[in-house]
């Protein structure tokens, strides 16, 4: 008997989940490049909040994004679980750049 793995883990769900994290992740970020900029001024540091603020609403769209389309109708949820496992790791490789970017950043 040959398991799907597939079957076993609900990609969409994981993909949101990520988003979430990267959420907070980039809530921390904002908040130390904004302390920064006030004793920093300086083109580098406008660009990191910025940058961040731009991951940001991209992470919330993808939230409202999946959401969205989940709940409209079966061919679109079927639609979403065959890309969910893309999204799943493209927010798992962001979370785990984002949360290397706050440990560098805190320290």
């Amino acid at each position: 008997m040959v398991i799907d793995m597939t079957e076993m883990f609900d990609y969409t769900f994981a993909a949101v989940l990520f988003a979430f994290v990267n959420i907070i992740l980039l809530g921390i970020l904002i908040t130390t490049y904004a302390q920064n900029l006030r004793i920093i001024r300086s083109y580098f540091t406008i660009g990191m909040v910025f940058v961040a603020a731009m991951l940001l609403i991209q992470n919330l769209m993808i939230i409202g994004f999946w959401s969205t389309l989940y709940m409209e109708s079966s061919e679109f949820m079927k639609t979403v679980d065959m890309v969910s496992h893309y999204m799943f790791m493209i927010n798992l490789v962001q979370t785990v750049g984002l949360g290397i970017l706050v440990w560098i950043t805190r320290r």
